[in-house]
């Protein structure tokens, strides 16, 4: 939308003028294009204005387990580069060395994406070996004529190297800015009558794999005819045709301790005539005969895996003296970010002859200053009496005429104007 203001001068000499502001907004076509490393900028100054972690659960508690999956939330700010910021340009945060994040996908590649849908920027985390690692944010060309660019970035990760049952401080920084929270870590109190126990996490064999693990007869119980059963659903009934990996099970007699960590493997165990996959390979039993002595076991086996999907685990054990049942589920780690900028506009300045407004006037000079910040900058008018500036941040400006046309009177007069973002 255009704006024009016509303010006619007084006490003209050689001839009278009029002078016609008009403020331009800008309409921008978003896109993403090609990245060129040689025009990239890194960006230190952007701030992390806040960094917290909060529950992968619902769960409000203020202290958090030892061995639970979180986010990861930070706020981010480049408004301190103001309109400065180009295609190219980029961030990268370190992540706390406390933190061990995962490496599928959609956890380390992810579109930090606007409001209007458009894409702000792309980040990608790098996971350190053994914890922490950092996440790189480059702009796309969305942050170009935008200035007070912020965003936010949530991720997902679990502890590592931590102090339980204390408090724990963790950091994250860009450059030399360091952001330090505190978070109180309660540590395992060891498992209690536990028959069965099983979960699900990621497997290094890809993103379409997930690995299952299970954990038998930590209470050193003794069973008659003792059958692990296993069944695989989702919550719509429909498996997309994933299913248990056969050649992935992998039986153990282990010792445990009192948390449930495996502290020595004994031997593997044959599952030659104990196994049976059923179902389309849905469903699968094991038949482990009699335990004694309090023998302990680990199972370990595969699935295919639908990324994104929660897939649920049903186990049992059965036999003459026992009878459990639990639940477990994988759902792969995402990541996700936003961001956002405000449009800038421009001041465009059209000087006419007063008396026939189809002489256009050249070489008239405006000083045009932010009224903010006191910075300022000139436009001369071309052959057209037009002179524009470049994009410019909304806020107040005031346009003084330095130096008159030839053959007319300086009007020295000053203009204020506002311009906004939606003109």
């Amino acid at each position: 939308m255009h704006r024009k203001i016509w303010l006619k001068k007084a006490g003209m000499i050689l001839g009278g003028c009029l002078l016609a502001i008009c403020l331009m907004g800008g309409i921008l076509w978003q896109g993403v294009a090609p990245v060129h490393a040689e025009d990239a900028t890194e960006r230190t100054e952007v701030k992390i204005t806040d960094f917290n972690i909060s529950h992968y659960s619902t769960s409000t508690a203020t202290s958090f387990e030892w061995n639970e999956r979180f986010y990861v939330n930070m706020n981010w700010d480049a408004s301190a580069y103001g309109n400065t910021l180009k295609e190219g340009d980029y961030f990268t945060v370190k992540l706390p060395d406390n933190f061990v994040f995962p490496k599928n996908t959609a956890a380390t590649h992810f579109n930090l994406t606007a409001p209007d849908g458009n894409v702000i920027g792309t980040a990608v985390v790098s996971p350190g070996s053994d914890g922490g690692g950092t996440v790189k944010v480059t702009f796309t060309d969305y942050v170009e004529n935008r200035y007070n660019i912020k965003g936010k970035m949530q991720l997902q990760a679990h502890f590592t190297k931590i102090k339980n049952d204390e408090t724990n401080e963790f950091s994250v920084s860009i450059g030399s800015q360091v952001t330090t929270i505190s978070v109180p870590i309660t540590g395992p109190t060891g498992l209690k009558d536990e028959v069965i126990g099983k979960w699900g996490e990621a497997s290094r064999d890809g993103d379409d794999v997930a690995q299952w693990y299970v954990r038998i007869n930590h209470i050193k119980g003794n069973y008659t005819n003792f059958v692990y059963s296993d069944e695989l659903s989702v919550k719509n009934g429909d498996l997309g045709g994933m299913h248990y990996i056969p050649d992935s099970f992998v039986l153990k007699e282990v010792k445990y301790d009192a948390n449930g960590f495996n502290i020595e493997t004994i031997q593997e165990i044959s599952l030659d005539g104990k196994l049976k996959i059923t179902d389309n390979g849905t469903k699968f039993t094991i038949d482990m005969g009699n335990i004694v002595d309090g023998k302990q076991y680990q199972l370990s086996y595969k699935t295919t895996y639908i990324p994104g999907t929660t897939l649920r685990n049903k186990a049992s054990a059965t036999g003459s003296n026992v009878d459990k049942t639990v639940q477990a589920s994988y759902t792969s780690a995402s990541s996700s970010g936003s961001g956002d900028g405000n449009l800038m506009s421009k001041i465009r300045i059209l000087k006419v002859d007063e008396e026939d407004h189809s002489i256009p006037l050249a070489g008239a000079e405006f000083k045009i200053t932010n009224l903010e910040n006191n910075s300022s900058f000139t436009l001369t008018t071309d052959a057209q009496g037009e002179a524009t500036s470049g994009k410019l941040v909304p806020g107040k400006y005031s346009i003084v005429e330095v130096t008159a046309p030839t053959g007319y009177e300086l009007d020295s007069t000053p203009y204020e104007v506002t311009v906004t973002e939606d003109e």
